[in-house]
Order: structure tokens, then C-alpha cells, then sequence
């Protein structure tokens, strides 16, 4: 393969790694623990998609708020696994000895906090899904609507501004 001259470094993870890793899973967990204290007082049909206003446009048995964590857990714990091997990550340039440490530490901070953002979106939308089942308004709440717009958003650009940054300061070196 072509990254198998790329070296292999053991990275420590920082404090604030190991305090994002956390978050990101504590959040699930209390997304995952708020949903199982709710699960018997919800009506039989719950909401399960939001048009782009917030509007609730299907509804489903309330045995499928599960496949929020059925999808979730996996596609996080994959990051937070992925993680222990930054040679197989993609770069925007040639891995070297000289340049393996910093490269690793930063997609690795990256892959955090894209773990981090889909874990609040993951717990937005099924705290959103209990409030809406329970109440007779049909639509999401304003701050939860623009919350998960912006973590989209951030999670679309925000990965590019840092390969953009990153490419920027290379060539300025």
C-alpha cells in the first residue's frame, strides 16, 4: 500500500483529547440513559424525521428511537478506534519523519472533534424526538433546530478551513 513507509508513532493523547473522548461518549450515554427513563411514557408513534423547518414529516414505531444509538455508538466508538492508526488517515501531503508527529496529532484532534460533533447531534436530535413525542407540538424547538444546523455546517466546513489552514501554513514554510 502507499502509506506503508508512513512511520508508526505510539501518540499520547493531550488532556484535552482524553477530555473530548470523554464528552463525546458521556454525551451518548446520557443521551442513551435520558432515553431509556423516557422510553414507557412515550406514545406509540414517535417522530423520526424533520423536514428542514423542524416539522415532523414521519412518524414510527417508538421501538425505533433506538436506531439512533444503533447507528451512533458504532460510527463514534469507529473514529475513537480509527484514531490509534493516523498512518492509514489521508493527508494533504507527504508523511516524513520530520512532519509524522504534528500531521498525526492533528487529524487525530480533528477526528475528535468531528466525534464530538456528530455525538451532539446524535444527542440533540434524540432528546428533540422524546420532547416532541410527549408534547402535542409537532416541531423541534427553534435553539435545537439552529444548534443542529450549526453543528452541520461545522462539520461540512470545518474539516476543509483545516486542511485549508494546514496547506496555507505549509507553504508559507
Amino acid at each position: 500500500m502507499f502509506f506503508d513507509n508512513r512511520p508508526k508513532i505510539d501518540l499520547k493523547p493531550t488532556k484535552l483529547d482524553r477530555y473530548v473522548d470523554i464528552t463525546t461518549f458521556g454525551l451518548l450515554i446520557l443521551a442513551f440513559l435520558y432515553t431509556c427513563f423516557q422510553y414507557n411514557s412515550l406514545p406509540e408513534l414517535i417522530p423520526m424525521h424533520f423536514n428542514f423547518d423542524g416539522t415532523a414529516t414521519r412518524y414510527d414505531s417508538k421501538d425505533m428511537i433506538w436506531i439512533i444509538y444503533i447507528i451512533g455508538f458504532p460510527i463514534i466508538y469507529g473514529g475513537y478506534y480509527l484514531n490509534k492508526f493516523p498512518h492509514l488517515f489521508n493527508y494533504p501531503t507527504k508523511i516524513t519523519a520530520e512532519n509524522a508527529k504534528t500531521m498525526y496529532q492533528h487529524a487525530t484532534r480533528l477526528m475528535r472533534f468531528i466525534n464530538l460533533i456528530m455525538a451532539l447531534i446524535f444527542t440533540v436530535l434524540s432528546i428533540e424526538i422524546v420532547r416532541v413525542s410527549k408534547q402535542d407540538n409537532q416541531q423541534i424547538s427553534q435553539v435545537a433546530h439552529y444548534i443542529i444546523i450549526a453543528l452541520v455546517v461545522i462539520l461540512t466546513v470545518g474539516p476543509l478551513v483545516s486542511i485549508l489552514w494546514h496547506l496555507k501554513a505549509k507553504k508559507r514554510n
